[in-house]
Parts: C-alpha cells; sequence; structure tokens
C-alpha cells in the first residue's frame, strides 16, 4: 500500500501558514500581554514582537501547544496517526509470471523523518525575528528549537551564543522578557568579580535605554534549565539594586 508521505509536508506547511498569519500573531499578543500587563515596565514590551517570539521559543505551554497543533493537522492531512510515523515507502510496484508462480517487485523510498515549522514576526526596529523547529517524526513528534536558523533581532541562536557578548547588543525588552523565561546571570562593566544571579521572574526592568553617554552596561548570561549558557548579550544594567 503506498504512503502519500507529502502529508507531513502538507501538515507543516498548514501549522506555518496558520501562525505566521497576523490573527494569530495578535492572539498570541493577547494572551502574552494577559500575563504580564501587570508586570512589565515602562519599556511596554508587551508591544514587542520579541514578547512573542520568546513566548514561542521557550514558554513550555505555547510548545505544547503548537506540537498539538502540528499532531492534529497530520491527522486532518494523513487521516490518522496510526501508521503516519513509518519511513518508508513503495513508489513501484508490479509482478512477474514465472515457472514458480507469481512474483511481486518494487521500488521502497525513504523518506526523510524530519520536517520543520518555520515562524517569522516582523520588527522594523530591532530587526525581524524568526522561530523555527525541527520536527522528528521517527518516533512520534518531537520538535526541537533550530538554533541556526532560531534568530533574535536577525541574528541566530546559535551566533548569540558563540559571539562574544560585546557583539550581542540588544534592546531592553529582550533583555526584560527573556528573563521572565530563564536564569540570567548579569555583570557590570565596572566590576571585576562575579554576575548577580537573576532566576526566572518578572519585574526585572532594565534601563529604557543603552548605550548612551556615561550609562554603565551590563552583560547578561542566560542559562538552560540544565545550567549550561545559551547566550551572552549586552545591554542595560537591571533598575533595581544590584
Amino acid at each position: 500500500m503506498i504512503k502519500y508521505y507529502d502529508a507531513w509536508d502538507r501538515a507543516t506547511t498548514k501549522v506555518s501558514q496558520e501562525y505566521n498569519s497576523s490573527s494569530m500573531q495578535s492572539t498570541l499578543a493577547i494572551s502574552t500581554n494577559t500575563m504580564l500587563q501587570q508586570t512589565l515596565s515602562e519599556n511596554n514590551c508587551e508591544n514587542e514582537a520579541f514578547t512573542r517570539v520568546a513566548k514561542l521559543a521557550f514558554d513550555g505551554r505555547t510548545k505544547t501547544t503548537l506540537q498539538e497543533r502540528t499532531e492534529k493537522a497530520l491527522i486532518e492531512e494523513y487521516g490518522s496517526l496510526g501508521a503516519a510515523f513509518e519511513t518508508t515507502r513503495m513508489t513501484q510496484f508490479g509482478h512477474t509470471i514465472g515457472a514458480g508462480g507469481i512474483g511481486f517487485l518494487g521500488q521502497v523510498e525513504y523518506v526523510p523523518e524530519r520536517r520543520m515549522i518555520d515562524l517569522k514576526f516582523h520588527d522594523a526596529i530591532n530587526g525581524n525575528h524568526r522561530v523555527v523547529y525541527n520536527l522528528d517524526f521517527s518516533k512520534g513528534i518531537r520538535m526541537d528549537l533550530n538554533k541556526d536558523m532560531t534568530k533574535f533581532g536577525g541574528v541566530s541562536v546559535r551566533s548569540l551564543h558563540e559571539n562574544p557578548a560585546s557583539r550581542n547588543k540588544v534592546s531592553n525588552c529582550m533583555l526584560e522578557i527573556l528573563n521572565i523565561y530563564r536564569e540570567a546571570s548579569v555583570k557590570s562593566s565596572g566590576t571585576s568579580g562575579g554576575g548577580v544571579d537573576l532566576p526566572p521572574a518578572v519585574g526585572r526592568h532594565p534601563g529604557r535605554s543603552y548605550g548612551e553617554s556615561g550609562e554603565e552596561l551590563c552583560t547578561w548570561t542566560f542559562y538552560d534549565y540544565w545550567g549550561e549558557i545559551l547566550f551572552t548579550m549586552m545591554g542595560s544594567c537591571p533598575l533595581f539594586p544590584k
């Protein structure tokens, strides 16, 4: 039986188009505002595209919702999840008749197990953002952030990880929103000691601007759940006692 695995392509394309639509992104903004409207600073980050980007990249519930929508789209395109994760298909099928009876022959094609969900966010001020998830269909649906294609302010997550903080100057909202989802260590440019540890929380308000004459800058180092460095950035210091 021929398996039409282009259903994977149709499903991931459908989900990408839905999340790239202005109506869906507006919905994400509303849900984000509801969570943060009482806690964000005067930086007005609730109106920033990056607030929605960080939620899609780092919020567990939002990622789960995206995965569930992908599963639903695959069912819509394929009919069920019963055999949807097989990774080969018969592309040619025929038979031969000989003295020994009837024989069957065919050509098997291995189908790539990976697809992508590609989500883009326009940001004329800070540089456009992009969230890309790799989808592995070999054993169900597994989603992992693509660090080379996911970009914050036009810079890939991998580059943000590999480059020194001095090359990663970002807006206050990027720092403020990232610290909601990930732990950070903040070190002032005028100190030689260790940084101040900031567990994930709302209400961490970097200054309203960075790089102004005489203003002190800080290095922000963000960590994953296992304590490994995600990336380092340079920007305003948090407006509370260090």
